[in-house]
């Protein structure tokens, strides 16, 4: 269940490790006092760093969990990087946390004389920080991707105080989906819940063997037995910047392999905002039943049907979505899922073919027409089969996807 289970420790100095996968935590530390967790590689856990005051035991009844150096980590790809829960004087300083999902740092109770600085945050795909203390949290001089005070930091007491602050390259919008999410330069992290299962890590891998659409699936593969969330972000220093309307609709190709024969117990798929909002199409485990070694294709509205049942939480419009996720569930433990053909709208992905073939200039004509302020284009497609066409401008803000056939 945890990479380092380190409860009571005092004195203790948690160095150059790979802590990658665990069930519950990378590093678990209840009613430690002055530790150092330095130059360490955490990854891929639902806590990275859980550090938390628990109930008295015998001989340990004057500890509390206080005074903690953490520098130097790439803490990345966990549901929340890290936890501190009643923890004082924690001193958070040069780590890399990037691709965290609820939030990199998380504080709860007590957080008195904390300080959080030099650090880079990267692309969470909610909060920066999140923070339910009272106390005010001190995390100035750290650089942000994005940037902006709804993004840094949601606090239901106290403050975070993170300005001034150094500034990162400024993120690149996406204002218009990819036509298919599961074809690169799509990103996809997996985000489990703390649970239980056999001891393998989530591996995610783009299939080119077995697939549905375009050059290859996304495949996952888990031992775990509770919520893993497969999450799309863009590539590089693009955030998703989605516009919605009840209109439009999500479809998808998903594949799976059921362990053991119970099947799936839950099923459901979120898009939302980073600010903590999202909207839950709740479905049937059957639809993932019903792919059990076999493709199916399923699509709905989102304003939500009677088999994807749609509910707000917190405060969130279809103007504003900055990713989408898709959320499963399986009884015992251990389960296979491939997504393909993940599209918004009425975005088509393009049919299969034996062989694909990227246009060449030679192939294209572009003109300009200073006139009506536009540019005509026309292409000449060598093969039989469709031409995908992705419109980018000079700061790489996806314009227009397009597909010919």
């Amino acid at each position: 269940h945890y990479g380092l289970w380190l409860g009571y420790s005092f004195n203790t100095v948690v160095d150059s490790n790979q802590i990658i996968g665990n069930y519950n935590s990378g590093i678990a530390v209840d009613r430690g006092f002055n530790n150092q967790i330095t130059n360490n590689i955490i990854q891929r856990n639902p806590i990275g760093i859980e550090l938390w005051e628990g109930g008295n035991i015998t001989g340990y009844e004057n500890q509390w969990s206080h005074d903690y150096y953490i520098a130097g980590n790439i803490i990345t790809g966990n549901t929340k990087g890290i936890h501190a829960s009643k923890s004082e004087h924690m001193i958070v300083k040069n780590n890399n946390l990037d691709y965290n999902r609820d939030a990199a740092i998380y504080f709860e109770g007590l957080s008195g004389s904390d300080t959080i600085e030099n650090n880079s945050f990267r692309f969470s795909t909610v909060y920066h920080m999140q923070s339910t203390s009272s106390n005010n949290i001190k995390a100035d001089n750290n650089s942000f991707q994005p940037t902006g005070d709804a993004y840094i930091g949601e606090k239901t007491a106290g403050n975070i105080t993170w300005q001034p602050y150094q500034p990162l390259p400024a993120a690149f919008n996406q204002s218009i989906p990819y036509c298919d999410l599961t074809e690169e330069p799509s990103v996809w992290q997996a985000y489990p819940e703390i649970g239980y299962g056999n001891r393998s890590t989530e591996t995610l891998i783009w299939d080119s063997t077995d697939k549905k659409v375009g050059a290859a699936s996304l495949k996952l593969e888990t031992g775990r037995g509770w919520y893993v969330a497969l999450n799309y972000r863009s590539k590089g220093d693009t955030l998703p910047v989605w516009s919605f309307s009840d209109t439009d609709s999500l479809y998808f190709w998903v594949k799976t392999i059921k362990h053991p024969t119970y099947g799936f117990q839950f099923f459901h798929i979120r898009i939302g905002n980073r600010t903590g909002g999202y909207y839950r199409y709740s479905s049937s485990p059957g639809f993932l039943n019903a792919a059990n070694q076999t493709w199916k294709r399923y699509g709905f509205p989102l304003s939500g049907t009677l088999n994807f049942n749609r509910s707000a939480i917190g405060n969130v419009d279809l103007s504003d979505i900055n990713y989408v996720e898709f959320w499963a569930d399986t009884w015992d433990y251990g389960f296979t899922l491939w997504l393909d053909g993940v599209s918004f709208n009425n975005c088509e992905p393009y049919p299969v073919y034996a062989e694909e073939l990227p246009l060449k200039l030679e192939h294209s004509l572009f003109v300009e027409n200073p006139a009506k302020n536009s540019i005509s284009g026309s292409f000449n497609n060598p093969q039989n089969g469709w031409a995908k066409i992705d419109l980018i401008d000079l700061k790489g803000n996806t314009i227009q996807n397009l597909l010919y056939g």
